[in-house]
């Protein structure tokens, strides 16, 4: 193992922080009714909605329908442009199976490094702890934290709902994000196409940011971003106590000679 490896660790624990602290930027945009309905959404949010002046003669309901199917497939456009959420039960398990050969590989090490130093020691003067270093405690806490985190699911606010045009458009939204029915009225429908999507666009972010609201409202879950902090940095005080203790172990090589008893001239 390079003892540069904790420097690198950090370096990787900082760049996965400032991208967990970046918000997504991706962008989408979804079709319905043979591409009349054109959705463009960014960031997890609408930015525009074109449709086709002939819709307006749809029945509200059903021209809603199709704003909906058109703002979902913008939408899922966007998450697909983003790293894709890990499912915390699968990458339980997974580090469970990461957890067993792990620990088995390094007391493998820390027993193949003891019998090296017990055997060289007096030709050598090496001395050191070569233990793992507390790698079981760490990695069991992450497992902690990944199984609460699978069942954390039921803390999430449900559906919010957004208004546009006094009213005369409502827009219902859940978590995704995803939107679940746009009602229009039908005195909406003489706003004109133009104005009539941009107030759907109205609508539609409102309940995304009352759906956000509420989100940041509830009380905070098993899984607090303080604790994943503190996670993460026990394993990069691992990796340091690791990488220092062989470190320790080869400066401790070539150390003062051992001394011999002399034989006492005594008779």
């Amino acid at each position: 193992m390079s003892t540069d490896a904790p420097e690198d660790f950090a370096a990787r624990l900082r760049a996965a922080r400032a991208r967990g602290a970046t918000p997504a930027t991706g962008s989408g945009q979804g079709t319905a009714f043979a591409g009349q309905v054109r959705v463009f959404a960014t960031a997890g949010r609408l930015d525009q909605i074109e449709l086709e002046p002939a819709l307006l003669r749809l029945h509200p309901d059903e021209l809603g329908a199709y704003v909906v199917d058109a703002a979902n497939a913008a939408l899922a456009d966007v998450a697909a442009d983003e790293t894709a959420p890990v499912d915390p039960v699968v990458l339980d398990a997974a580090l469970r199976t990461a957890m067993e050969s792990g620990s088995a590989m390094m007391r493998t090490i820390s027993e193949s490094l003891g019998d090296v130093m017990f055997k060289l020691r007096e030709r050598t003067g090496m001395s050191g702890d070569p233990g793992t270093q507390g790698l079981s405690s760490v990695l069991d806490e992450a497992g902690d934290l990944l199984r609460m985190a699978s069942r954390d699911d039921t803390t999430a606010p449900g559906e919010q709902t957004g208004e546009g045009a006094a009213g005369a458009v409502i827009a219902t939204v859940r978590a995704g994000p995803r939107v679940v029915e746009i009602g229009i009225a039908a005195r909406a429908l003489r706003l004109g196409a133009y104005a009539l999507a941009e107030e759907i666009v109205t609508a539609v972010n409102d309940g995304l940011d009352r759906l956000g609201e509420a989100t940041a409202a509830e009380p905070a879950g098993p899984v607090a971003a303080e604790r994943i902090r503190d996670v993460q940095d026990a394993s990069l005080a691992h990796m340091r106590a690791y990488t220092g203790a062989l470190r320790a172990l080869l400066g401790s090589v070539g150390g003062p000679e051992p001394t011999t008893r002399e034989r006492s001239d005594d008779g």
